[in-house]
């Protein structure tokens, strides 16, 4: 009996679960795994100085009727003969598994979770210590939950089992008897002298848990292998190593194939390099895929075949592919990355914009001459001039208005964005929007392809237009590489030249960047 009782407390410390000095908020049903925990506990604060502060909560869900009433009763008693007070909560399981689609199994779980969330936020606020909150699962139910995540079906992370410690939001749920059997726990109960409660419900095989460790594993063990539930606990172990391991490598991989200087906060995305996605071992693209879901906070909804249907987006031969991903979530191809991400639809196609969608900046058009407009533009060969802060065009005005009669500038109507004059305006592009090249005219859409432009951002590109006529497609921050990232695209069939006589009469379009 003795060594039962030893191997009980001995365990609990080896775990280094508990910290002295914690505070340890106690799930206790009161039955023999928690009144073990709860009573070792405390008897280890006393004699082994760890000087815990140990709050038992006892969650009644309101199933058992009368039982349910006693062993509310009883766990509140058992407390107090440790010198401790037990905090009950009721709550109505049925109700809550009904109005949430759930079993009861699955909504007792969740209240109690809650409650111990609860429990932990209020006692941290009391004295600015945060408390740990432990759980008696035991060797048994690590055997138990192996065994029934195989049959269900699961990966390696799944055959890890359950970990000693695990994070609940901001706070560690932690089970120091996760290495002590059911029969060290009778055996330390009948050392005690201790009464537990005993749920009857623990005798219903109606239940899937209750069948594996009643039928099953009993069974298994009788006719085939008596150490079928240490087997199962070692496969654990070694499940969890291989985990810890491929864990590292994909958390090295995905540091080599990601682009974070592109991971946009506005768009709530991730940029991996698709080839280095594409090549990679499936163990490690599945543990990738993970790790983006919990970074744009897709709850649920990862799988096997979404991570091989988003390896399939990576490397196929249309260089604009997409899949849409739980969540309202989705995966694309932008060439040679593959972009993950949670964006809304950004400002709709031919939209006249009076905002900054898109730009980062305001805009102004006005005219003037070659010789009035300063030292920031560029004369010659190129129409776009910087300084830093602002970007200007120059157009050659004469030649727009050989196009276009009816353009007007004029300056009381051409601040910032939208219409202006007689029909220069500012907005997002339309079906049949071109530019002029130097060698011909080019569609709006096929340019912005050509210059690999992402297709989410294309339809939010401010442009600076006459009629169907492109003059300017304006820079863009969210644009890292090629002329948007610069001074934008310009039209080559309006430039202002250097062979003239006298000032020339240009149109100036000035984008000013806010900092």
């Amino acid at each position: 009996m003795a060594e039962g009782r030893n191997k009980v407390l001995e365990q609990i410390m080896k775990s280094g679960t508990v910290k002295k000095g914690q505070t340890v908020i106690v799930g206790f049903s009161g039955g023999p795994d928690s009144l073990t925990l709860l009573h070792g506990l405390n008897k280890l604060s006393h004699n082994k100085g760890l000087d815990l502060r140990l709050v038992p909560v006892h969650v009644n869900h309101l199933l058992r009727g009368r039982d349910a009433e006693r062993d509310q009763e009883r766990a509140v008693e058992m407390a107090e003969s440790m010198g401790l007070q037990c905090l009950v909560f009721r709550r109505d399981c049925r109700g809550f598994a009904a109005e949430n689609s759930m079993t009861e199994e699955e909504a007792g779980r969740k209240l109690r979770y809650d409650i111990f969330l609860e429990t932990a936020r209020r006692l941290e606020k009391e004295d600015g210590k945060r408390p740990v909150i432990a759980v008696a699962h035991n060797a048994d139910d690590q055997s138990e939950t192996i065994f029934f995540r195989i049959i269900r079906g699961t990966g390696i992370r799944g055959l890890a089992g359950m970990n000693a410690v695990r994070k609940l939001e901001d706070y560690q749920v932690v089970r120091p008897l996760l290495n002590v059997t059911r029969a060290e726990i009778e055996d330390y109960i009948e050392s005690e002298g201790l009464q537990p409660s005993i749920d009857k419900t623990n005798m219903d095989d109606d239940y899937s848990r209750n069948r594996i460790r009643l039928r099953l594993i009993p069974e298994i063990e009788s006719s085939m292998n008596q150490g079928f539930r240490e087997n199962l606990r070692r496969l654990g172990e070694n499940a969890r190593e291989d985990e810890e391991l491929l864990d590292s490598l994909a958390e090295n991989a995905f540091d080599e194939m990601r682009f974070p200087e592109e991971d946009s906060e506005f768009l709530r995305s991730v940029t991996v390099d698709s080839k280095k996605f594409a090549s990679c071992h499936n163990a490690l693209c599945s543990r990738i895929t993970r790790s983006v879901f919990q970074e744009l906070g897709i709850a649920e909804g990862f799988s096997r075949n979404i991570m091989e249907e988003v390896k399939d987006v990576a490397s196929s031969d249309n260089p604009s592919a997409r899949l849409e991903l739980p969540g309202g979530a989705s995966v694309r191809r932008i060439y040679g990355k593959l972009v993950f991400s949670r964006a809304e639809p950004l400002v709709p196609s031919g939209k006249e914009t009076e905002g900054r969608d898109g730009a980062d900046g305001s805009v102004k058009i006005f005219a003037g001459t070659v010789s009035g407009i300063g030292e920031g533009v560029d004369r010659e060969d190129k129409n776009g001039s910087s300084d830093g802060t602002r970007v200007m065009a120059v157009f050659d005005l004469d030649q727009l208005k050989k196009n276009y009669p009816g353009i007007e500038i004029d300056p009381e109507k051409t601040e910032g964005c939208g219409s202006t004059g007689q029909g220069i305006v500012i907005r997002t592009r339309r079906p049949g929007d071109f530019i002029q090249t130097g060698v011909g005219r080019k569609k709006i859409q096929n340019m912005l392809v050509d210059m690999k432009i992402p297709k989410e951002l294309r339809d939010s590109l401010k442009m600076a237009a006459v009629g169907g006529e492109i003059l300017w497609i304006l820079p863009d921050s969210r644009i890292k590489s090629g002329p948007l990232a610069g001074k934008g695209r310009f039209s080559q069939a309006y430039r202002t030249g250097k062979d003239h006589a006298g000032d020339k009469k240009v149109l100036v379009i000035e984008y000013r960047i806010q900092k």
